[in-house]
This record gives structure tokens, C-alpha cells and sequence, in this order.
């Protein structure tokens, strides 16, 4: 579980409604998976640029659960294959 600019108010206020608390554990920083000869394997880093013409896997919250649990970071941004 995770806050962001985009789902702080909602998960925030799902918290209080339910006396919860948040306590984050850490900090991560985003990453990809890749083969090891992918070009992206040889790079440093890599920008949602160099992601673009890859696709991008969600992972369905089912029928009832709101976009803002979503638990991809990139969820908000536009990708050519998902």
C-alpha cells in the first residue's frame, strides 16, 4: 500500500473512517523487470520514454474497488499497450 499525490485525500480518508493509521515502512524507488538481453537490461536507467513501446501489466482490483487503490505507480499516465 502506498500514498501519492494523486490518492492521498481518498486513502487518507478511508483511514480515519475506519481508525486506521498509515505508517510507511520505507521508501522505494520505481523499477522494471527485463530479460537479460533486452537494451533496456544494458542501460543505467531508463525513462517512460524508453518504456513506451513496451506494454504495461495492471493487476485488476475487481468490480467494486475504486481506481484510487490502484496499486501501480504509473497508473495515471498514458501507455500505448497495457
Amino acid at each position: 500500500m502506498y500514498l501519492s499525490k494523486f490518492n492521498r485525500k481518498v486513502m487518507e480518508k478511508a483511514f480515519r473512517e475506519n481508525g486506521l493509521a498509515f505508517h510507511p515502512l520505507f521508501t522505494p524507488g520505481p523499477h522494471i523487470f527485463t530479460g537479460s538481453e533486452s537494451p533496456l537490461a544494458k542501460k543505467k536507467s531508463v525513462t517512460l520514454e524508453d518504456l513506451s513501446d513496451y506494454p504495461r501489466l495492471s493487476f485488476e482490483q475487481g468490480g467494486y474497488n475504486s481506481f484510487y487503490y490502484s496499486e501501480e505507480i504509473l497508473s495515471t499516465e498514458y501507455a500505448k499497450k497495457e
